[in-house]
């Protein structure tokens, strides 16, 4: 009697063992539609979730059988903190900035990215295809974007301005300058044009004599630059006669060619930045969020993003089938030596970087102001 009690508790316990081995095979076997949930995504308003719905979501929706609630993304870090606090969250994914991202991160406010798990599904590895600052270690970058400067060509004739340094030659090329009240795109550019190495840059800005070169160096212009705080007024300056050039966000660049006939564009020097699509840590339908993201992160999703709005794709294999715009914010170039691409955009590029940002940009904007 008791070896047969004991015969058919080892048969349960074997039947228990092996279940807990094939149910999760199975389940990952299964569409997704059949186990899915609806998600709730926190994003920028506008034009820019309208391009996250045209290229990712929607196509996402059709697939899977799921609706994802779109929420205007508001004080990110507050929110995230309470919803932390509170042992819930209300949003299954968010839209960060790379400083966002990186003071949540560092918070405990996100979960950490399993790069292996999260980015499975491309057809190229993401450590080679994803661009340089794509992939931080509780976010993957979903759009790029880059700040380079324009000009009027009608207001330079003869010579026209070519490099970062051309920026800050107010002699050779008179006239207001329009610039970014940030400290990163003022203090880069400073020492760029300067003549320090645009890997060399930020470990400069981390010592004194760095930050003083730089600011003796934006003194050269000082007195012929148009500050700007939002994105729509570097192009209003430049249409206005207020500036002969402006440092501006890439995502404006088609609208003010079409403006501008005579627009001239230079990379040199160009600040590269991402925006990221991250996890936050109560999130409770996440297996359902990481195969959204994957979706939005595949190479064929982010050739659909670049062809369909202003925003660049994250990885090369897209950027390479898309125009010069794209892929000289990218850095990846591949038309140097060619006449439909300045050879200006393969020179230097600086990518954001949001550790210094969260330790220096308070006490720099101050000094900046």
């Amino acid at each position: 009697m008791c070896k047969a009690l004991k015969s058919r508790a080892l048969r349960s316990l074997k039947r228990r063992w092996l279940a807990s081995l094939i149910v999760p095979f199975f389940l990952q076997s299964l569409p997704l539609h059949l186990y899915a949930q609806d998600l709730s995504v926190a994003t920028y308003a506008g034009n820019f979730a309208h391009a996250l719905e045209t290229a990712f979501f929607s196509p996402f929706e059709q697939e899977n059988g799921i609706t994802i609630h779109i929420n205007q993304r508001n004080n990110m870090l507050a929110t995230l903190r309470a919803q932390t606090d509170s042992g819930s969250s209300s949003y299954d994914i968010v839209t960060l900035s790379a400083t966002e991202a990186t003071q949540a991160c560092n918070d405990g406010l996100l979960t950490p990215v399993d790069t292996d798990t999260w980015l499975s599904n491309s057809t190229v590895s993401p450590g080679s295809d994803f661009l340089a600052g794509a992939l931080l270690p509780c976010a993957v970058a979903i759009s790029s974007y880059a700040m380079p400067y324009v000009f009027d060509s009608e207001n330079f004739s003869m010579d026209q301005p070519k490099t970062i340094a051309d920026f800050f030659d107010v002699g050779k090329f008179p006239g207001n300058r329009g610039l970014s009240r940030s400290s990163i795109v003022s203090l880069v550019w400073a020492l760029l044009a300067d003549g320090v190495p645009d890997d060399k840059v930020y470990a400069a800005l981390r010592t004194h004599d760095g930050v003083a070169r730089a600011f003796r160096k934006l003194d050269d212009i000082k007195d012929h630059v148009v500050w700007w705080d939002r994105n729509q007024s570097a192009s209003t300056l430049l249409l206005q006669g207020k500036v002969v050039m402006t440092s501006i966000w890439s995502t404006q660049l088609p609208e003010l060619t079409k403006q501008m006939s005579n627009l001239g564009q230079v990379w040199d020097g160009h600040i590269a930045d991402f925006d990221y699509f991250a996890i936050p840590s109560g999130a409770t339908t996440a297996p359902m969020a990481i195969q959204l993201l994957k979706y939005a992160t595949d190479s064929e999703a982010q050739l659909r993003l670049g062809s369909q709005s202003n925003l660049g794709p994250v990885r090369h294999s897209s950027i390479v089938n898309l125009g010069v715009q794209f892929q000289c914010a990218s850095g990846t170039c591949p038309c140097k030596g060619s006449n439909t691409c300045s050879k200006s955009c393969c020179k230097s590029r600086t990518i954001f970087d949001p550790s210094f940002m969260l330790s220096k940009e308070v006490e720099l904007r101050e000094r900046l102001d």
